[in-house]
């Protein structure tokens, strides 16, 4: 869940880190425009530019407010550490997947880009976490981009399958679920109620692999699965049910064994 409300402000070193990625965002967008420019319509390629940079300032808004949350600086020996560029990396990819939210279906040839874009976001969110482990390099910084950019990779690739039509319009419910359990949680935080905090759960992770496989999917210029709607109601279900049980862990209405 989220953590307290920040209490410090950013240092000159964080600054300096937070206006590099955005540089470095922007070289990355434009690298791509170039890319499609080589290969599509001026027109969609402008305004696949202008949704990734308005995505972009999310990614940037997102990282100020990790590094204000995170309670002490990170470590001199990590700053902020080889899992956490990855993780950047991985926002910058998802900007670069949002581009094409607001465009029409493209061609077979562009078709397969937000697809393999989406399929190499779900494979950094896997190796930063690895890596994360391996080299001890967690944190609460790097703990909140991970969940922050879980959910908004999520969110858009469901935007992107319904806006496909390879998956309902409703089924956008499942992307926007996350915000609406961390709404609930900031709110009930602010009428002084506690949060407890959610435990790991290979639950929660099956289902998103689940999900994650579908979404991929239905972004690739693939034929649709048989039955979809019926899939969709099956995992919409499943997904509601794993952050109702969530919800029922940290107001404290049921406490986890091992799950």
């Amino acid at each position: 869940m989220e953590i307290k409300q920040p209490n410090r402000s950013l240092t000159s070193r964080e600054i300096i880190f937070v206006s590099s990625v955005f540089c470095v965002g922007l070289l990355f967008l434009y690298a791509g425009y170039v890319l499609l420019q080589r290969v599509w319509i001026t027109d969609h390629i402008i305004r696949w530019l202008f949704a990734g940079i308005l995505t972009l300032f999310i990614i940037i808004w997102r990282i100020l407010i990790a590094f204000l949350n995170e309670p002490q600086t990170l470590p001199d020996a990590y700053f902020p550490g080889l899992a956490n560029y990855l993780t950047i990396f991985r926002g910058l990819l998802i900007c670069e997947l949002a581009g094409f939210i607001f465009l029409t279906p493209p061609e077979i040839r562009i078709g397969w880009i937000p697809g393999s874009l989406y399929i190499a976001v779900l494979m950094m969110d896997c190796l930063d976490g690895y890596v994360a482990r391996l080299r001890s390099e967690t944190s609460i910084f790097g703990e909140f981009l991970d969940r922050d950019f879980d959910a908004l990779g999520a969110l858009i690739g469901v935007m992107l399958a319904a806006h496909y039509a390879k998956v309902p319009d409703w089924y956008v419910i499942v992307g926007v679920a996350y915000y609406v359990f961390t709404f609930g949680g900031w709110l009930r935080r602010k009428i002084g109620r506690t949060l407890y905090p959610l435990p790991a759960s290979r639950y929660r992770r099956y289902i998103s692999v689940l999900q994650s496989v579908f979404i991929a999917e239905a972004i690739l210029p693939l034929p649709r699965f048989p039955e979809v709607k019926l899939l969709a109601i099956l995992l919409m279900v499943l997904v509601l049910t794993s952050f109702l049980r969530d919800w029922r862990f940290i107001t404290g209405y049921h406490r986890p064994t091992s799950s």
